[in-house]
Order: structure tokens, then C-alpha cells, then sequence
């Protein structure tokens, strides 16, 4: 394996040994499609949400990754980006991105929070010069020594600098990976195995051509017992609908023939 394949051990996401795969797992990935794995119950965030929102969903929710759209009805949720968990993490551990939100705080236009270096720029709090965006860009790295700032000290800390307040905000636009992979639900599993192989990818986002945010595909949907799953829910969902289908044609025929009779 390359190096790829180290940080993904390392990360704790499984290994995808394309020449490994055995030939039943093989022929799955070339008969299903990416649409049938995809998992449906997304946990998608807006661009600019409440710092204390943010914090919630991260306690409430253990996904590593999040796709950002701008629209908050499901069949609206076109894609922004997508940002992970840890860049989520580091924002707020160095308080990058906060502002306070001009309709929500008393009076005053939108400015970046007091503790902010006064070289940051106001809306997208990102340094002026090449240097300081080097060591933003450092800040936001992945730590080799251990996990993030643990999450509720890391909310006792916000609470304590009253970053938890209703006003303010963090905006992730500057820190957003702008151009996320995003495969038609159409496409198949050996297309997607491919990239995740190729790529060192963690996740894919699955969408249209918009594109509109549906599903979100990661390493483990590509097992071939996941895939086995996945196929049998699928084969269920179809049996019920023909069941449904013709339980409603027997009543539609019972209906005509006693208004026949």
C-alpha cells in the first residue's frame, strides 16, 4: 500500500484492496450504483450558522465530515462545499471565522469578536498577507500529538468568552473545501471505489448535476457486506411498493365491479 493507504489505517477507515476484491464483490460493485449505498439521513450546515448551533450538532452528531448548502428544503440543498469535523474543531479552538451576526446583536454593523488580531480582515477573518495565511493554514492542520481540544472543554471555554451568545456566528466560506467530489447517484460502486482507491478519499457526496445534495458515500459503504445490506433494503423497499401497488389495483377492480353490479 502507499501512503494513502498509511493515513487511512492510521485514521481508522477501511482499507479498500482493489485487487483484492473477491469476484462476487467485484461484479456488485459493477452492477450496483452508488445511490443504493449513499446514506440518505445527511447532517448538511449552511455556510454561516450560531457558534452554539454548530457546537450541538458536533455533540450531537459523529460524522467527520459535513457538506454545506445554501438551501434548507431537501430537494433544495444545493452544494456549497463540504468541511470535516477536525477543521470544524480548530475553528473554533482558535476562534476563526466567529463574528457577530448585525440582525441579531443590539445595534452595531457586523464585526469580528474582540479577540480577534486586528490584522484579520472583518467579515471573512482571514489574514492580509502570505505569511499569516501560511500559519492560519498550519492552525487548521490535523494535530500529530493527539485529538483536537476535547469538545465540552472546548464549549465550557466558548461559554466563558461569551462566544455561546445568540449573535454570534461562525462563517466557514473561507475554510469550506469549495470544490468537494460529487458523483451521480447513477454511478456505479467500481467508479466510486476507483476514486476512494486513487484519491485517499474518506467520502463522497452524491448528487446531481445541480448539484443537489441526496447522499453521502464513505470507505465502509464499499464492504462488500454493507453493499449486501444495502442491496436486501433495496429489494424490500421495491416488494412493498408492488405490494402496495397491487393491493390498490384489487381495490380499484372490487370498486368497479360493484359499481357494475
Amino acid at each position: 500500500g502507499g501512503i494513502n493507504d498509511t493515513h487511512i489505517h492510521i485514521r481508522g477507515a477501511p482499507l479498500l484492496e482493489e485487487s483484492g476484491l473477491s469476484s462476487s464483490h467485484r461484479m456488485i460493485t459493477e452492477k450496483v450504483s452508488i445511490g443504493d449505498v449513499a446514506k440518505k439521513e445527511l447532517v448538511v450546515l449552511p455556510s454561516k450558522i450560531q457558534v452554539r448551533s454548530l457546537v450541538e450538532i458536533l455533540k450531537n452528531c459523529s460524522h467527520n465530515s459535513f457538506p454545506i448548502v445554501n438551501g434548507a428544503e431537501k430537494s433544495k440543498m444545493v452544494i456549497e462545499g463540504s468541511i470535516s469535523r477536525v477543521v470544524l474543531y480548530k475553528m473554533l479552538e482558535h476562534r476563526l471565522g466567529l463574528y457577530n451576526n448585525a440582525s441579531t446583536a443590539e445595534g452595531g454593523e457586523e464585526e469580528a469578536s474582540g479577540v480577534m488580531s486586528e490584522d484579520l480582515d472583518t467579515k471573512y477573518v482571514l489574514p492580509k498577507d502570505q505569511r499569516r495565511r501560511r500559519n492560519l493554514q498550519n492552525k487548521l492542520e490535523p494535530r500529530i500529538d493527539g485529538e483536537p481540544l476535547h469538545l465540552d472543554l472546548l464549549e465550557f471555554e466558548l461559554n466563558q468568552e461569551n462566544f455561546l451568545e445568540s449573535h454570534v456566528y461562525v462563517d466557514m466560506t473561507p475554510f469550506m473545501q469549495q470544490n468537494p467530489f460529487v458523483l451521480s447517484p447513477d454511478t456505479s460502486l467500481s467508479r466510486a471505489y476507483h476514486l476512494f482507491r486513487t484519491m485517499g478519499l474518506r467520502y463522497l457526496l452524491v448528487g446531481h448535476a445541480q448539484p443537489v445534495v441526496s447522499g453521502i458515500i464513505t470507505r465502509k459503504d464499499l464492504t462488500e457486506e454493507h453493499i449486501k445490506i444495502s442491496i436486501g433494503k433495496k429489494v424490500r423497499r421495491r416488494m412493498k411498493s408492488k405490494a402496495t401497488e397491487d393491493a390498490e389495483d384489487v381495490g380499484e377492480r372490487s370498486a368497479n365491479d360493484t359499481t357494475g353490479n
